[in-house]
């Protein structure tokens, strides 16, 4: 799949990240992990806990996009707000149905611009797509077309919704995200000072990291 279709409903967006999922599980990350079999075998097993928790298999996936906007709820904290668009040769519909499947009827359905939000009941930390831990509240989810998905909370898939297929994120912000076609992982960002000093991502360890780039 081209980076350009993998862009498709991103709204608009303070930072993008283009990864190349299939790349990643299959390649990439047994090539790292290859001197440290415990390790591999832990990342595929918190592969398989997202899958069981949500109904969503990451691999499944051949491209995700990451939108985030930066939000501020008070003087000295940035929050961020993400929103992931996921292609790949899954059915959207036959996801989000096993998504209400493994919600265990921890789910409820919003409508929103003719579409059917499904949002899974979580309040627990968990690793997101089995890579990113974070503390969940509520994972909302949306078939945008038969091969793609909106994930992120409510707002931020309503959002994607809003954004439709042509996307609304900026053109220099995409440009710096696929300005290498071959590599796994495709980073553009806007990173105001304020954002590095009041970051809050909901895990203490990025923030940390974050903060140190200048």
């Amino acid at each position: 799949m081209a980076a350009a279709d993998a862009l498709s409903y991103l709204p608009a967006s303070d930072a993008i990240a283009l990864i190349d999922v299939r790349r990643l599980l299959n390649q990439t990350l047994p090539r790292i992990l290859a001197q440290d079999p415990a390790k591999l075998a832990q990342a595929n097993a918190e592969v398989e806990k997202f899958k069981a928790r949500t109904g969503i298999d990451p691999r499944s996936f051949d491209r995700v996009v990451l939108g985030t906007r930066y939000t501020y709820p008070s003087p000295n904290v940035t929050k961020l707000e993400t929103v992931v668009i996921a292609h790949g040769t899954f059915d959207a519909k036959a996801l989000v149905a096993a998504g209400r499947i493994a919600a265990n009827g921890k789910y409820r359905e919003e409508k929103y611009q003719g579409a059917t939000i499904v949002v899974i009941s979580i309040n627990d930390q968990m690793k997101l797509f089995g890579f990113w831990n974070m503390k969940v509240s509520e994972l909302a989810v949306c078939g945008l077309d038969s091969n793609t998905l909106a994930i992120g909370d409510l707002g931020t898939v309503r959002a994607a919704i809003d954004a439709g297929k042509k996307g609304r994120a900026s053109a220099d912000l995409i440009t710096l995200a696929t300005r290498d076609p071959n590599a796994v992982i495709g980073f553009g960002a806007n990173v105001p000072s304020a954002l590095l000093a009041n970051l809050n991502v909901g895990n203490d360890t990025v923030a940390k990291d974050a903060k140190s780039i200048r």
